[in-house]
């Protein structure tokens, strides 16, 4: 619990046609620890442009959506609240389970248990209100594996929520804030900022890289713009990075004819990196994109365990990025990417057509 951000506040949020980005609304507070001192949290976005209040130093941001940073959003609003299938799972699940009926603050919950790998202890619990089916507390068992450890480390994620209200009142303040007196005003920076998990934060543009494939062929992100880009830093040693490699050559197939693109960034390797990810490429038969010597990529993307995966848009900003692996993350990963690509079919749809 002390190396994980303590997160409490209230969100009022809606799905939101603007970019296909949410309408939110944080007020709370943010630490970085549990034991640790709380800052306030203020921030809103009606999808197309985005405010946030902070205290030390005083500070009124203000900017365009896609450019402002929340790393509390991701805390205290699961993704799974904002898209169109939520809940839905991919076949990789060992078996779901009714456990008991269980009050949560007052309401009766039934406890609903998913188990993806039984042998690892990982899976997600889920307290669904009986009445109204929303979502009360959830426990997500994960598991990481840091640098020199001999074996992965299990921990939860834990999210919470009271007062549930599927219908609130919202009027067009809702998701805008003032500026209050005395606070310096500032325009949000499109530049990489640390999002909740401790990895670069959604919204952010996504580093620029150049790493050479198995094959000694130079590859840049920048020369993937325009694609959905799945980046995957693993390395030849870490078991649940093989485990996770099945499912990325299956979303590589799933759309290896839409412009997306599933790249292997290896990193950490103790040998010869292109020995070493030769063999797994091999071994597990994948056909998605490799590039190899990516530790100091690893750096620059805040990578601490892996595996460790980024969502990238068609525009080079991050959209989710996560560390460990489960299977779920497939089908999720999935969802992302046809959501970016429903997106940016419609920009390029409302786009007018050029002059003759």
């Amino acid at each position: 619990a002390e190396r994980v951000p303590k997160v409490e506040g209230k969100v009022i949020a809606e799905r939101g046609a603007a970019s296909n980005r949410p309408r939110v609304r944080i007020e709370g507070t943010f630490a970085p620890s549990a034991s640790a001192k709380g800052e306030p949290v203020r921030f809103a976005t009606d999808g197309t442009t985005a405010s946030r209040i902070e205290d030390t130093p005083k500070k009124f941001m203000t900017g365009k959506a896609g450019d402002a940073v929340s790393p509390e959003l991701n805390a205290l609003l699961p993704p799974k609240y904002l898209v169109d299938t939520p809940f839905r799972q991919d076949q990789t699940i060992s078996s779901i389970s009714y456990v008991r009926s269980e009050t949560v603050d007052g309401v009766e919950c039934d406890v609903i248990n998913v188990s993806y790998n039984p042998a690892a202890g990982m899976g997600m619990t889920y307290w669904f209100g009986k009445k109204d089916y929303l979502l009360r507390r959830l426990e997500n068992t994960i598991s990481l594996r840091q640098p020199g450890d001999p074996a992965p480390q299990k921990g939860k994620i834990i999210f919470s929520a009271k007062n549930l209200d599927a219908q609130p009142k919202i009027d067009s303040s809702t998701f805008t804030l003032t500026g209050p007196d005395g606070y310096a005003r500032a325009t949000f920076e499109p530049k990489p900022q640390v999002g909740a998990t401790g990895l670069l934060a959604a919204g952010t543009p996504a580093p620029d890289w150049e790493l050479k494939t198995l094959d000694g062929k130079p590859l840049s992100l920048k020369s993937l713009r325009g694609k959905v880009v799945i980046l995957d830093f693993w390395a030849s040693w870490c078991g649940p990075c093989k485990m996770a490699m099945p499912g990325l050559e299956k979303l590589h197939q799933r759309f290896k004819d839409k412009p997306v693109a599933i790249v292997g960034v290896n990193c950490r390797e103790k040998s010869d990196p292109t020995e070493a990810a030769g063999r797994v490429v091999k071994d597990l038969g994948l056909n998605y994109t490799q590039v190899i010597g990516g530790d100091d990529v690893a750096k620059t993307y805040l990578v601490k365990g892996i595996p460790c995966f980024y969502v990238i848009d068609t525009e080079g900003k991050i959209v989710y990025a996560t560390s460990g692996w489960q299977p779920q993350h497939d089908e999720m990963i999935a969802q992302f990417i046809e959501e970016i690509l429903k997106t940016a079919g419609k920009q390029a749809a409302a786009a007018p057509a050029p002059k003759s």
